[in-house]
């Protein structure tokens, strides 16, 4: 009767025990589809983010280099090259952003090239130069 009752006691763990597993595995597939939706959904949006960004973007890249073959007076020359550096950093920035994300799933690559600190110092100055031109105005 106590090796009966050994057994039983055993018996009852063991299932306790399994039941115990089997709802840890639900709540871990669980846990596991609702990562897999987040991550898709993470994805999705970046796709979209990087057609609606990037597209009029370009298009104010293309259309300012368009303007700047054109006639124009020395002013309106100095706002469409302004338009045109700052819409290419915005670009830049834009293509940073979304960068990120491949950093998190450890596709990016450090680009590492030279460039000349003054230039870029010179280039922010006349845009914001030209800007305060045009508020004065």
């Amino acid at each position: 009767v106590a090796v009966a009752l050994s057994h039983a006691a055993i018996l009852e763990e063991s299932m306790r025990a399994r039941d115990q597993l089997m709802e840890q595995n639900i709540a871990l597939d669980l846990a596991r589809r609702e990562a897999e939706t987040a991550v898709h959904a993470r994805n999705d949006f970046l796709a979209v983010m990087n057609h609606e960004m990037r597209t009029p973007m370009h298009a104010i890249i293309a259309l300012s280099s368009l303007m700047q073959e054109s006639e124009l007076t020395p002013e309106q020359r100095l706002m469409v090259e302004s338009i045109l550096k700052s819409s290419n950093l915005l670009a830049t920035l834009i293509n940073d952003v979304l960068d990120l994300s491949r950093l998190e799933d450890g596709s990016f690559e450090l680009d590492l090239g030279t460039f000349n600190l003054q230039t870029i110092f010179r280039e922010a100055s006349n845009i914001l130069s030209h800007i305060n031109l045009y508020l004065r105005k």
